[in-house]
């Protein structure tokens, strides 16, 4: 014997179900895309001032001896390196891989790109370094940085 029931069923069919995950994710593509550009500027932005704090930190650290930051681009990643005259290794830092540097000493107009393997910046005593600029990228967004090698200010962004 079968019966029938005079409720009507509850839940929705598989083509309502279907319709709304779509609407869904329509809405959330459209949310990413508005965060983005916001995001990349957030990463920029972190980048420019974890560069300023990593020139300043070797700038205090060579008060009395010479030190040498080298960046340079490593397993997909920019990152630099902190080392004394004699070899010991005293900061190491990383960068959001989606980050690009670009590095120009000011008095030779040399460019470091992700050709190169390496850039170095000698931190001398008392003199600090020759002026460079640091160029950080994120696709669209990029900042600016010249760096005043004998005071190590920042002169412009």
């Amino acid at each position: 014997m079968h019966f029938r029931s005079s409720m009507p069923r509850a839940g929705f069919s598989l083509p309502e179900v279907l319709l709304v995950v779509v609407l869904l994710g329509m809405i959330a593509g459209a949310v990413a895309v508005q965060l983005d550009g916001p995001l990349r500027k957030a990463r920029v932005i972190n980048a420019t001032e974890r560069w300023l704090a990593i020139d300043q930190f070797v700038r205090s650290s060579t008060v009395h001896r010479s030190a040498t930051l080298t960046i340079r681009r490593s397993d997909d990643r920019w990152e630099a390196i902190a080392t004394r005259h004699s070899g010991d290794a005293f900061g190491h830092w990383q960068f959001d891989p989606r980050i690009d540097l670009e590095i120009m000493r000011q008095s030779r107009g040399e460019t470091l790109n992700e050709s190169q393997n390496s850039e170095r910046i000698v931190f001398e005593p008392g003199r600090g370094t020759s002026d460079y600029s640091v160029q950080i990228k994120d696709k669209g967004i990029r900042r600016v940085l010249l760096i005043a090698g004998g005071t190590g200010e920042a002169k412009g962004m």
